[in-house]
């Protein structure tokens, strides 16, 4: 299991680094109206979360992602 992970690192470390800050507006409409709390797993910069707080300012969005060198980003995108 532990190469399954080492080959995707090095797929993903190919990425453009904008790709990791791509905001998905498409999946925006997946979440309920009703969320007041929002998990979102594999975060990258967490762009998808930003924009979830912009169209909702209410919900509160906490995001987890195995790759540590991505807090920052995560960290800058929840903050505006």
């Amino acid at each position: 299991m532990e190469s399954q992970y080492t080959d995707l690192n090095a797929q993903y470390a190919t990425k453009a680094e904008t790709y990791y800050e791509l905001s998905r507006p498409e999946m925006i409409e997946f979440v309920p109206e009703s969320a007041k709390k929002v998990l979102e797993v594999g975060c990258s910069g967490g762009g998808f979360g930003a924009l979830l707080k912009k169209e909702r300012p209410g919900v509160e969005v906490w995001e987890l992602n195995r790759a540590q060198t991505l807090r920052q980003v995560r960290l800058r995108n929840l903050i505006r």
